[in-house]
């Protein structure tokens, strides 16, 4: 059995297409930031088989402007078994650096580079790997590019999370209401967003299959 984890639905369903014919393999949604992450992944291992190996995978922001819009990084254990079908298959090495929030300007996106000097950044990937190396479990980081360095996000969704870091749709939709003229950008970054989840979930498909 494989885990591969996603933070939020919208960054597994492409995969999941894939991996519905897939029975070695199995699907958590740990929810978004470190705390969900940890919780659900105890959680899941609890009530389950011990995995093989874990894949903690969905968007990352962009930290060196190198990496555009759909790159593929991955960040391994010296211990994971498929070190070398990630990078067939286009995966590129790199470091993630984990945030208690989403960085939503470029301007964020660049001070974290330069605090750092990791490649991207993203919010689970530490917390569920830490638990991976607590139980033996080989663990790796393989994330898309959904918005680059250069790139502001269309708003800054960290207004609109609740204390359980999920997203209020209501709150959103209010400030859609009052500020119409975000629409075209969001509906932009939403179109993004699939094309990265995409590209990510071909990539997992050559890495699994």
């Amino acid at each position: 059995m494989i885990l591969v984890c996603f933070a939020m639905e919208d960054e597994a369903k492409p995969f999941r297409v894939w991996a519905r014919k897939q029975s070695e393999l199995a699907v958590l949604i740990s929810g978004v930031g470190a705390d969900n992450a940890e919780r659900h992944l105890r959680a899941w291992l609890a009530q389950h088989e011990r995995p093989e190996a874990l894949l903690t995978c969905g968007f990352a922001g962009g930290l060196n402007p190198r990496w555009q819009l759909g790159a593929v990084l991955y960040e391994a254990d010296p211990a994971f078994p498929w070190v070398e079908q990630l990078r067939q298959a286009g995966a590129c090495p790199a470091r993630f650096h984990q945030t208690p929030k989403i960085l939503a300007s470029a301007a964020e996106k660049n001070a974290c580079y330069r605090a750092t000097g990791c490649e991207a950044v993203e919010m689970e990937s530490a917390a569920l790997r830490a638990v991976c190396a607590s139980q033996q479990i080989p663990s790796a980081t393989c994330r898309v590019i959904s918005d680059p360095a250069e790139v502001d996000m269309p708003l800054d969704f960290n207004a609109f999370m609740t204390p359980q870091q999920t997203l209020s749709y209501g709150r959103l939709l209010s400030h859609l209401a009052i500020h119409p003229r975000l629409l075209p950008r969001l509906l932009e970054f939403h179109r993004q967003t699939l094309l990265a989840s995409r590209r990510l979930a071909e990539v997992l498909a050559r890495v699994l299959g």
